[in-house]
């Protein structure tokens, strides 16, 4: 896959949902980063990963998710580390299951379309909706009739990020830059 894709010129970095199946591994997932010089994003589990209380089952154990994320905090802090979550984002996600208070730019800045046209205003919000039909519609339009709809759990690593920026954190927007340049890796 990495050298595939490294083949055709593709940039290439990982985003990693921590989850019980993964979340006592984070030493081998970032080992692997080091070795194929990968820039990668960690996040909990959430309902954007399946719909209602299926993800439930996903969620790690909050004991191990806490020394999982104090691993990635500790790579973060050596030079050269290919984590480029920002301290700031590592923190919120430090509040998973419950949350903490953020700002929310979903529907105002950006949002997700499904593969049958639906617009949302958020990753977190496709399964629950509410949805504004995108066919045959400009997009400016759509997003204008969108609902925006704030919430305390922001946990994709990316509009994590972008929240935070919202909250005046310039260090999440060093770090969102900074994983969109070393998309290919950090060569």
């Amino acid at each position: 896959g990495v050298e595939a894709a490294r083949r055709r010129c593709l940039p290439v970095k990982l985003n990693c949902t921590l989850n019980r199946y993964n979340v006592e591994r984070v030493e081998e997932i970032l080992a692997f980063c080091r070795e194929q010089d990968l820039a990668i994003k960690f996040q909990p589990v959430s309902g954007a990963h399946a719909p209602g209380d299926d993800a439930a089952h996903l969620a790690p154990e909050r004991p191990a998710y806490l020394r999982a994320l104090d691993a990635i905090g500790r790579d973060k802090a050596r030079p050269g580390s290919p984590v480029v979550n920002s301290h700031a984002a590592l923190k919120h996600q430090a509040t998973w299951p419950h949350g903490a208070p953020i700002s929310c730019a979903a529907g105002r800045v950006y949002c997700r379309v499904d593969l049958q046209g639906r617009l949302y205003p958020c990753t977190m919000r496709q399964f629950e909706g509410p949805f504004v039909e995108l066919e045959g519609r400009p997009m400016a339009e759509a997003m204008a009739e969108v609902a925006v709809a704030g919430c305390a759990s922001c946990w994709c690593s990316s509009t994590t990020e972008l929240n935070l920026l919202l909250d005046g954190n310039l260090g999440a927007a060093l770090a969102e830059r900074n994983a969109l340049w070393r998309g290919g890796g950090r060569r």
